[in-house]
Formats: structure tokens, C-alpha cells, sequence
């Protein structure tokens, strides 16, 4: 099947893949068509028909020697795209998801072979590339030559692909069996070669930081409603404990990692919270929670602590927690991987968290103020910054220190969520170390399966449990949360109580290791970090940690 833009008639050869066939006037055509051929005189033709679900006519006749169909016709129905760094194809987007390739042969013109399967290309359906899926789009053959380029551009000494390219097509080098394409395709498949992002990527100078001033709330939500009342639970993703915080109409969620479910390490996240609130002008009146809370009653007081029966989960915080696991899921099922250290389960939950209270709760008290910018005055976020899915491969652009020694000049890192910095900075997973980083300025890669067997192996060592079916969501040890929520982007608190399982407490011996850059010198310093993940929205995670130096200077960590 040939597309041009020369023609703007088409003509099939055989009626396999023609509907509707029928004489010309009963599809409104005014006339046959007559084409002179070279030699042949004139080709009449007067049947007409449909391809597929293509709604403009198609010309048919048995004596033509080609299928054709017009660029310009099909571009009006369909979705065409083209990269010529890639190859030099046009891609038909097909309405059930297929897409066709076209081509270039001979004089220019792009041609679909309808029985060569490498013609079709198989559509990825999951949010992260891999370089698996990506060596799906093309031969064993293509994927083999690719390959051979990459050597080829090692023992030449890393040049750049633009040199290799150039010297290629003009028959530089002598005997060379690669081809510009194959330097295109490997680059596509592949992406950059980690070496000469490691030798070759130079400082960027940082760009001017703008100021971000706090979002003033509106008089009406103080005065109507000033007074707050938060429900309050624990839950565990893969093992890793997290207390959970939603405010009644707000429907701001904090959900803050923990190191155990002792009553110092509850309680010094819920007052994080609470001073949340009570910074923004609001007063925290009541807590609703289960029988696990009542050791905290004589610790917040004048806030009224209501826990409910003895064998019951309070109602508002379980529909949210619901909603947090639904969000989860829907996370790590477009990941390769199927087991991630802690710094990733801790950085999925606070992503989820974060990006659920950055847009107006379907039931809150406002439709154009977010859960977040109400109780941290944040702004809405800011799309352009959105750079990286969660989980995205990368090198890391850092700086050294001095700057003319051998070290590499990016680090492997796995992208975790947006700062929230006005720069546009992200959180990464450091991949030899496991830590956290904080990053502005990084090349994203592919993600070969070297770079899943690096993130699993790094929880294994952290004896982190395999997800078969996604992450697996408990309150406790044993005891996990059962969806029974209806569909939707959005849930609905409600008031009533719901029945559960009452066990004493658990406690854990492990806690989440992180890197931060705590001296703002640009290194990254290693901490015992409890990261406070109620900062909500796309920003504000580094408002509220609190790093254990030997002892907790609580004060000194709200300022960060």
C-alpha cells in the first residue's frame, strides 16, 4: 500500500480490503475516473468503495498495478507522525490502536507492506519505557546493527552522534558495514551511552531562583471554617508504616513514614501536622481514631480525642486510605518492577499523597482552592515542571568539587516526584546507594533490564517483599485493606464508623535511610531521616523533616 501527496484520488488493486463497493454516482461522485498511463492509453475507472472506517471514497479497479492512498486525506482522519532521527517512516496511528508503518522506497515514495509483520508497530500501553519494549518496535536484524553501532562509537572514542552520523554518509571511514540509520536507531533504542554522559556533561549554570509567596486563604474559609477536625490511622505498604491524616471537609491527606507504632514516634509526626494547620490560622478542635490513638489523649490536649469502639477503623480515614491504595495501584502497575526498596515505597506513597491534594477535593469547601494551597498556601502546580514519571531512569547531573578530576559527572538514579522548589527540582533514588537525592538538571534513559535488576537488588538487601499483584497495603501485619470502595477519581468521606480488627501494636526495627543536602553546599549528606509527607501538593516536602543527628533538634528542622 503506497501513500503519496502527489494524488488525490486513490485506487485499490484486489477488493480484499474494500466494503461498499458500487457504481460512483451512488457515493455522490459526479463522474468516472479517467487516469492516463504511460503506454497503456486511458484507465477508466467507475467503482467506488470503503476502506476500514475511512469515510472518504476509494477508487477501485482491477487492472490498477497499485494501492494508493493520499497523504492529504488520510491526514484529515487519522493521526500521521514522522521522525527522521529515528527512521525515515511515516507512522499511521490506526483508530483500534495499531500503528502502520510506512516506508521510504524507491523515488520517494513510503509504502506499508501489508504481510511483513516488521511493518506494524507494537504501541507501548505502560507510563515507562524499557528497552525491551522499545527493541519490540523493530527486527532481531535492527536491533542486532544498533548494537553494532554503539561498539563502533566506543572504539572510536565516543564521539558524538552528530560527528559519527556526518562522517558515515560521507563514506569517511573505510570498510564500515554501519549505517547512519543504525547510529539513529541505537540512540532511539538506547539513548544516550552513560559513558559520555559521565565524561562529557558540563555544569549548567543555575537559573535564577524566583520567589514563591504564600497563597493568602480567602476570609470565607476562616470564617466558616475555622474550626478542623482530623481522623487519624496507621497503614503499611510492603511493610513500611505511615500515619495517615485527613481533615473533614478540607480533605487535606498527610501521610507521614514512621519508624515504628510507638507512641514518640506517632506523636511527633501528629504535632507536625497539627502545627500545619494552626500556622494557616485554623484550630484543630477534635482527633477521631481507633483505640490505638488513646495513649496520645493527655499529650494534645485541648484537642478532644475521639476514638471510636474497641474492633473498629474510624470511617473518614479508612475511605482515604482506600483512596491512597487505589492511587498506588494504579502507580506501580505501569513500573517494571516488582520489588523497590524502602526510599521508593515511602517516595510512591508521598507522591500519591501529593499529587491527590493538589487539586480541588470533588466535596471540599472550595472548587478552585486544592487541599494543599488551603492548609500550606502552596501554589497549583506548575505543569512545565512535570519533567518525569515516577520510576524514570536518569544520570544525575552533579557537581564536583574539584572540577578537572577523573570522577563521573552524573550518578544512575531512579526519579521519584517534584521538589516542589520553584527551579523545577526532583527527588531521586540514588542506585548505589539506595539514599535519596535532590537533583535540577539530568538526562532520562531508557530503563534496560540491568537498571530493574539494580533497583530489586537493592531491595532485596533490604529484605523488601516481591509484588505479585502490586504493593501490598495492610493496616497490620497480616490484616490487609480490603477495597470495597465503588469506582471513581474521587471518594467521598463519610461519618459513620466501620468495623475492623483490633490487635495490640507492632513495632518495626528498620526505618527509612535517606540523603539530603542539609548545609546547602550541594553534596548530599547522609541522615536518619522520619520525612513528614503532609506538605501536600507537588512541593513543601522539605518544610517539615526532621533529621536524628544523635538527637532530634525539632526546632532547627522546621525552619529547613
Amino acid at each position: 500500500m503506497w501513500l503519496t501527496s502527489g494524488v488525490q484520488n486513490r485506487m485499490r488493486r484486489g477488493n480484499r480490503l474494500i466494503h461498499s463497493l458500487g457504481p460512483y454516482d451512488k457515493h455522490g461522485l459526479d463522474g468516472p475516473l479517467a487516469i492516463v498511463t504511460n503506454g497503456e492509453g486511458v484507465m477508466t475507472s467507475t467503482e467506488v468503495g470503503r476502506i476500514g472506517s475511512l469515510s472518504f471514497p476509494v477508487w477501485f479497479n482491477e487492472d490498477s498495478i497499485a494501492n494508493i492512498l493520499s497523504m492529504a486525506d488520510l491526514a484529515a482522519e487519522r493521526r500521521l507522525t514522522m521522525d527522521t532521527d529515528v527512521e525515515n517512516a511515516i507512522l499511521l496511528h490506526c483508530d483500534d490502536g495499531r500503528i502502520l508503518k510506512f516506508v521510504k522506497y524507491g523515488r520517494g515514495l513510503y509504502a506499508h507492506d501489508l504481510k511483513n509483520c516488521n511493518h506494524t508497530v507494537k504501541p507501548l500501553l505502560v507510563n515507562t519505557q524499557t528497552v525491551a519494549d522499545l527493541e519490540s518496535q523493530y527486527t532481531n536484524r535492527e536491533v542486532a546493527r544498533a548494537q553494532k553501532a554503539g561498539e563502533l562509537i566506543k572504539r572510536l572514542g565516543y564521539p558524538s552522534d552528530r560527528t559519527i552520523i556526518s562522517l558515515i554518509e560521507s563514506n569517511f571511514f573505510r570498510n564500515c558495514d554501519v549505517t547512519a540509520d543504525d547510529v539513529r536507531r541505537r540512540q532511539r533504542i538506547y539513548g544516550p551511552i552513560t559513558e559520555v554522559l559521565q565524561g562529557k556533561t558540563t555544569r549548567k549554570t543555575p537559573e535564577h531562583v524566583p520567589s514563591a509567596p504564600v497563597l493568602s486563604l480567602p476570609s470565607y474559609i476562616l470564617r466558616e471554617h475555622k474550626h478542623v477536625h482530623l481522623a487519624a490511622d496507621l497503614f503499611s505498604v510492603n511493610s513500611n508504616f505511615f500515619l495517615h491524616v485527613v481533615s473533614r471537609k478540607i480533605h487535606f491527606r498527610s501521610s507521614a513514614p514512621i519508624k515504628s507504632r510507638s507512641k514518640k514516634s506517632i506523636l511527633l509526626e501528629l504535632n507536625k501536622i497539627i502545627r500545619q494547620y494552626t500556622s494557616r490560622g485554623f484550630s484543630v478542635d477534635e482527633l477521631l481514631c481507633d483505640n490505638e490513638f488513646t495513649c496520645l489523649q493527655h499529650d494534645i490536649r485541648p484537642i478532644v480525642l475521639n476514638a471510636v469502639a474497641a474492633g473498629e477503623h474510624q470511617g473518614d480515614v479508612e475511605a482515604s486510605i482506600k483512596f491512597i491504595k487505589e492511587r498506588l495501584r494504579c502507580l506501580w502497575n505501569g513500573l517494571p518492577y516488582k520489588r523497590v526498596p524502602r526510599t521508593m515505597n515511602t517516595a510512591g506513597v508521598e507522591f500519591c499523597t501529593n499529587m491527590i491534594n493538589a487539586v480541588p477535593a470533588n466535596d471540599g469547601i472550595s472548587t478552585t482552592l486544592s487541599p494543599a494551597t488551603i492548609v500550606t498556601g502552596i501554589r497549583p502546580p506548575n505543569i512545565a515542571q512535570l519533567r518525569l514519571d515516577f520510576g524514570d531512569y536518569v544520570q544525575l547531573h552533579v557537581d564536583q568539587n574539584p572540577t578537572n578530576t577523573m570522577r563521573p559527572r552524573t550518578v544512575p538514579c531512579i526519579a521519584l516526584f517534584p521538589s516542589g522548589n520553584t527551579q523545577g527540582g526532583y527527588f531521586f533514588m540514588d542506585l548505589r546507594s539506595g539514599k535519596r537525592r535532590h537533583g535540577r538538571s539530568w538526562t532520562k534513559l531508557p530503563i534496560s533490564a540491568d537498571i530493574v535488576t539494580a533497583v530489586e537488588s537493592l531491595a532485596l538487601e533490604e529484605h523488601q517483599p516481591a509484588m505479585h499483584d502490586g504493593p501490598l497495603v495492610e493496616w497490620r501485619h497480616d490484616e490487609p485493606i480490603v477495597d470495597d470502595l465503588n469506582d471513581g477519581d474521587e471518594v467521598i468521606i463519610i461519618e459513620n464508623d466501620v468495623a475492623s480488627v483490633d490487635d495490640p501494636p507492632l513495632f518495626l526495627d528498620h526505618f527509612d535511610d535517606v540523603s539530603v543536602d542539609l548545609d546547602g553546599d550541594g553534596e548530599v549528606d547522609d541522615a536518619h531521616v522520619a520525612a513528614d509527607a503532609v506538605a501536600g501538593a507537588v512541593g513543601g516536602m522539605e518544610d517539615d523533616i526532621v533529621v536524628d543527628q544523635g538527637a532530634v533538634d525539632q526546632g532547627a528542622a522546621e525552619g529547613q
